[in-house]
């Protein structure tokens, strides 16, 4: 057995000299030696926490002077042609109170003119623990990376250019720790490369290669993306109406009838499900796009987060003729294919006859029986 052994370490010794002019100096140690750890682990791209920076607020004296005069200002943070912030953080912000956002109308010599619109930050937004500010500037931090484990590491000599050098290369896991508040935390594990060289004239360790799986703050942005509609000022909560309860017929189109079948749907759905069903028809959205319409008013009324963080909310415009599914929390088994069959299928066809009850009632008992299957 000795000599097998013996044999084998030779073997793997061989592999390495055949991949001149790299020479493998033999088995790794278990430990990782500091100069790669201040190498690569307290390098500034590895340590840096991944932020979201956000403009400094605009002053309230300027919202102030700027609604008594016809003379706009230069720049402000947030307004409908210009903006420092992402239109979907903005509506994450608006969501949770971090912030509020005011509007005022600049009136020009001639025409209605312009209307600007200022952002501001709330005391719940300033008494994040994790905030960090510049002269232009308020950085929030996201999340900082965290070693898992070092998966590979290997010390070899090389002779790039006929000199010959000593070269360490390591790969290793690790994750992104900390979230936003009010935004789950991502459930990945990364990888991440690393290569270092001592330098022959003075000894000195050197990373020649250092590279990270993760995407940065775009691996938040696409949580975030994918739960919150670009922020739109049109769409405020004063401007839609409060909700009535499982039904919310605005527009007068579902008799009594049709109202306490839809009811005994929306509550088998909870029962089962614990998933809570809104209806709403409106005659128009005033010109508003409706999937962004749909979204706002969801968040608004809170309907997925009142039982469990899911929910659904099934909208239509009668003299628009547009409709959306819109649901939280149930991507594993709704999809947009899915809702715009149940769409063409179960609804439009009722719709078309002048039927909405009948539609929406089909439309809720597919979305049910899909949700509880």
């Amino acid at each position: 057995m000795r000599r097998h052994a013996l044999a084998i370490s030779f073997f793997v010794g061989c592999l390495c000299i055949l991949n001149q002019p790299y020479i493998c100096l033999g088995k790794s140690e278990s430990n990782l030696p500091d100069f790669m750890n201040k190498l690569v682990f307290q390098k500034k791209e590895f340590v840096q926490p991944i932020q979201f920076c956000f403009p400094k607020q605009d002053s309230r004296d300027v919202l102030t002077e700027i609604r008594t005069t016809r003379f706009g200002i230069e720049k402000v943070f947030y307004n409908s042609g210009y903006s420092e912030i992402d239109k979907h953080v903005l509506s994450y912000l608006v969501k949770h109170e971090f912030c509020q956002v005011e509007s005022a109308r600049v009136q020009a010599q001639y025409g209605p003119g312009n209307i600007y619109y200022f952002l501001f930050y709330t005391d719940k937004f300033n008494l994040l623990s994790n905030l960090s500010s510049s002269r232009s500037h308020v950085c929030l931090d996201v999340a900082k990376r965290v070693v898992k484990s070092i998966d590979y590491q290997n010390r070899y000599k090389g002779s790039p250019r006929g000199i010959e050098m000593q070269f360490y290369a390591i790969t290793f896991s690790y994750i992104l720790d900390g979230s936003l508040p009010e935004l789950p935390k991502i459930g990945k594990t990364y990888e991440g490369k690393a290569k270092a060289c001592q330098d022959p004239d003075d000894g000195k360790w050197k990373l020649v290669n250092f590279q990270l799986e993760d995407r940065g703050k775009e691996e938040f942005m696409s949580q975030i993306r994918a739960k919150y509609a670009p922020y739109d000022p049109k769409l405020v909560a004063k401007e839609f109406p409060a909700q009535k309860g499982v039904i919310n017929d605005f527009a007068n189109v579902i008799s009594n009838n049709y109202k306490q079948q839809i009811e005994k749907v929306a509550k088998e759905l909870l029962t089962r499900a614990k998933v809570p069903i809104v209806i709403v028809t409106m005659p128009d959205m005033g010109g508003a796009e409706i999937n962004n319409y749909a979204a706002c008013l969801y968040d608004t009324w809170d309907i997925g987060n009142k039982v469990g963080g899911k929910g659904v909310l099934l909208f239509i415009t009668t003299k628009e003729r547009k409709m959306r599914i819109q649901y939280e929390g149930l991507e594993n088994i709704l999809s947009d294919q899915v809702c715009g069959q149940i769409i063409d299928k179960d609804m439009v066809p009722c719709f078309q006859q002048g039927n909405f009850g009948l539609g929406l009632l089909r439309g809720a008992t597919a979305i049910g029986e899909i949700i509880t299957n």
